[in-house]
């Protein structure tokens, strides 16, 4: 019995620190960043202490597997990084716009600034984007968003009173980046010579057109697979037209047409 009474502080400690419920938020939103799902594609903003920026993502979000942030801090910012922390929520309510200080979110982040000149933030969208980092400065969500979890809020808040105004003054840099698979699709239009054989081919497009990618046959040439970046063969045989083979080449994250 005396294990068991030991016990029961230390489980109820544990569940205080998950937060599962959302909360009430204060910092006011002065910007936002709309990430484009293209590869190379980057945006900075700028932040200081009290303040907010809302990430929403824009365009195709197949091949999105992460988003990873990166915070700069100047030299003025690290002598006091262990006086504020960086903060992520999801699910916000109202919808967050430019202007808006007060709103409701579920924390998914947290983490008081370690005494660096940046840190990494990364927010995985699927279990396998989440690697290890263990790297000091390098912080990695334990669990994946989803899409319905956008847009997110990221937030500076002070810890302690009494910091300068030169600081609270000071602006961090924020860059956010997709992280994409390197992977893409392709978009195969076929139009058959004769009209009366076009009709009704859905659910016997084997019988019309057999479709080959790197000498593997597609099965369901309707829902073609994501296929890796790089060059690819591409052919198209049927009795209604002549074979077509040509070459093609995958960019991450893009359709081929």
């Amino acid at each position: 019995m005396k294990t068991l009474k030991k016990a029961v502080p230390l489980i109820l400690l544990s569940l205080a620190l998950i937060n599962v419920y959302p909360e009430n938020v204060r910092g006011l939103i002065v910007d936002e960043a709309h990430i484009k799902t293209v590869s190379g594609y980057e945006q900075t903003l700028e932040i200081a202490l009290e303040e907010a920026v809302a990430i929403y993502i824009e365009g195709n979000s197949q091949f999105l597997t992460a988003l990873q942030m990166e915070l700069i801090l100047s030299s003025t910012m690290k002598k006091y990084s262990d006086s504020f922390g960086i903060a992520v929520y999801k699910r916000v309510s109202p919808q967050p716009q430019k202007g808006l200080r007060f709103f409701n979110a579920e924390r998914v982040f947290f983490h008081y600034l370690p005494y660096q000149n940046r840190i990494y933030i990364n927010l995985p969208l699927f279990r396998s984007a989440i690697n290890d980092t263990a790297s000091t400065g390098s912080f990695t969500l334990e669990e994946p968003l989803k899409m319905e979890d956008f847009p997110l809020i990221v937030s500076m808040i002070p810890l302690m009173k009494g910091i300068p105004a030169s600081v609270i003054d000071n602006k961090f840099y924020l860059h956010i980046k997709p992280i994409l698979m390197k992977a893409g699709s392709l978009k195969v239009e076929i139009t058959l010579p004769d009209h009366s054989q076009r009709a009704d081919t859905t659910g016997k497009a084997d019988e019309i057109f057999q479709l080959y990618i790197d000498g593997k046959k597609i099965k369901e040439p309707f829902f073609l697979p994501a296929i890796e970046s790089g060059i690819h063969r591409l052919k198209i045989s049927s009795s209604f037209f002549k074979e077509v083979n040509v070459t093609f080449t995958i960019e991450p994250a893009q359709e081929k047409v």
